[in-house]
């Protein structure tokens, strides 16, 4: 037996026990017939071995993928190809990154530090192409690479960062841009744009950390594996076996899709999706803030599912429905050799509630929180699977299974540094929103900063700017008493409901007393 397991240890070959099943995974091809006969005879005690070793033991590494031509796609890199094909044009899956830069910029070593990044990271290599019908990721030795040059004197900041955003074309590496708008000779704004299906959120904050050790020649350590070595692993047998098992749980949850969300909007929805949004944005309070924490804490909760149990409750208010399915992402790195490799790994999971106005807060927070952690346990079933597995039926004029999303930051506002240079944010005006409605939920200095980012297709400014007030009024009623009903929990405030009430239901009309109806018909016709 110890010869056996040496030999797979030497192939890079990995035995997955499952109950009374044996997967193999053979990353290099390197298993023989003769080596699968032995594994055969031994498969019992080889079972039994791995159920019983400690998980130390059972950790297994991510391997490097043989060297080739080109490389699978990984789930989420499928995703966003399918939607890429769809619409050529759309901007959706750009991903703009502005900062300030204060100080003189030294341009050498800037645009040294960029191709040094590009040299680190495959992904910022790395175009995708049909291959057989197929679409495949292929990775080459260099790019040309160029930061382009604009001067605000001769056009306003926010026309040129319109015009540095514009779609990518998927088969022509690099999938990412730089720019740099000069201000003035100490002031700059530094513009990044890449495609989705070569970064996400986690893989920005990589990338920052290493161009700032870069720009300031600090030596980093090669990094043991590159996405393509993920992207094959996850879509290896083994790994698929694994991913699959969770399939049930979702079908299980999703089973009888309740009806679409629809929410008061002011214009009809378009029968095709547009893309178009604005963000607006607002604070609680820092007593509002401990408020709710001092309820997550008393009910074993996090403030993401205390946040989100009021962004259902403020949703369900809106629509008049009790069944809802809301989106939220996860970072989609499930091993810890995957840390600092950029690339697209991020899951889209839709969790469903019933905030039912017979619950009390405590009540439905606790469900939420049960749910939650059920759906985070199954994160590794990937959406669009999970959309082909329910035979969603595609509708142009929405997103499948959910139309809004939320999403849970811990916000580090410190400012980053680098010789002669400090970066700050820089607002960005220009706004793409995915969803009808997405709330992001920011945490820093002891306060919430909550944005919703809607789509302009569907909401005017002031009616998002109503909604937050129902929204604000939620939260105090819940920090007020979080034993209250939901039913019981009032969103318009006093000023609305008396310009609702008497207002616009005053409709006592004066008619004159001299004269008949058919005098008065006859004057308006």
């Amino acid at each position: 037996m110890k010869e056996l397991l040496e030999k797979l240890v030497d192939l890079n070959i990995s035995l997955v026990a499952k109950d009374t099943q044996l997967d193999i995974y053979d990353p290099n091809e390197s298993l023989t017939e003769e080596l699968l006969s032995v594994i055969v005879e031994n498969k019992s005690e080889l079972i039994t071995l791995l159920q019983t070793v400690d998980d130390v033991y059972n950790y297994v590494d991510i391997p490097k993928a043989v060297k080739k031509e080109h490389y699978k796609l990984s789930s989420a890199q499928k995703r966003v190809y399918f939607l890429y094909e769809f619409d050529k044009d759309s901007l959706a899956y750009n991903m703009p990154q502005m900062a300030m830069l204060h100080g003189r910029i030294d341009m050498s070593r800037l645009e040294d530090a960029f191709k040094k990044l590009i040299a680190r990271h495959e992904s910022l290599r790395t175009s995708f192409v049909l291959v057989n019908g197929e679409p495949v990721q292929k990775i080459v030795a260099e790019v040309d690479f160029k930061i382009a040059h604009f001067h605000a004197v001769a056009e306003k900041t926010e026309g040129i960062v319109r015009r540095f955003i514009r779609p990518f074309l998927l088969d022509k590496a690099p999938l990412f841009r730089v720019g740099l708008i000069e201000l003035s000779e100490e002031e700059h704004v530094l513009l990044v744009d890449m495609h989705h299906i070569i970064t996400d959120g986690v893989s920005q904050g990589v990338l920052i950390r290493d161009f700032m050790s870069l720009y300031s020649d600090v030596q980093l350590q090669p990094l043991p594996l590159q996405y393509k070595d993920y992207a094959e692993w996850q879509q290896s047998y083994a790994q698929q076996q694994e991913i699959g098992r969770q399939k049930d749980f979702w079908m299980q949850q999703l089973a009888d899709l309740p009806a679409a969300l629809e929410l008061p909007t002011d214009f009809s929805r378009p029968k095709v999706k547009g893309h178009e949004g604005n963000v607006v944005r607002f604070l609680l309070s820092q007593a509002e803030t401990r408020g709710l924490q001092m309820i997550a804490e008393s009910e074993g909760a996090t403030m993401f599912m205390t946040v989100l149990s009021i962004y259902y409750i403020w949703l369900s208010r809106l629509s008049g429905q009790e069944d809802l399915v809301v989106g939220t992402v996860v970072a989609g790195r499930p091993h810890a050799d995957l840390d600092d490799i950029v690339g697209m790994f991020v899951n889209t999971l839709p969790i469903r509630n019933y905030p039912q106005g017979n619950l009390s807060f405590r009540e439905f927070l606790a469900a939420v929180r049960s749910g939650t952690l059920a759906c985070f346990d199954n994160h590794d079933y990937q959406y669009e699977e999970l959309i082909e597995a329910l035979q969603v039926e595609r509708d142009t004029s929405r997103n499948p299974l959910f139309d809004v999303v939320f999403a849970y930051q811990n916000f580090d506002q410190s400012n980053l540094e680098v010789p002669g240079l400090a970066l700050t944010s820089y607002v960005n005006k220009y706004t793409v929103a995915k969803f009808d409605l997405t709330l992001v939920a920011i945490e820093a200095n002891g306060q919430l900063q909550l944005d919703i980012e809607y789509s302009t297709a569907l909401f005017r400014g002031e009616t998002m700017l109503r909604f937050i007030e129902y929204f604000k009024n939620i939260v105090s009623s819940i920090v007020d008493d979080a034993a209250r009903k939901i039913a019981d929990i009032e969103i318009v405030g006093a000023q609305e409901r008396t310009a609702l009430l008497k207002a616009l239901n005053n409709t006592g009309v004066a008619y004159p007393t001299n004269k008949t109806i058919v005098d008065i018909f006859e004057e308006q016709a």
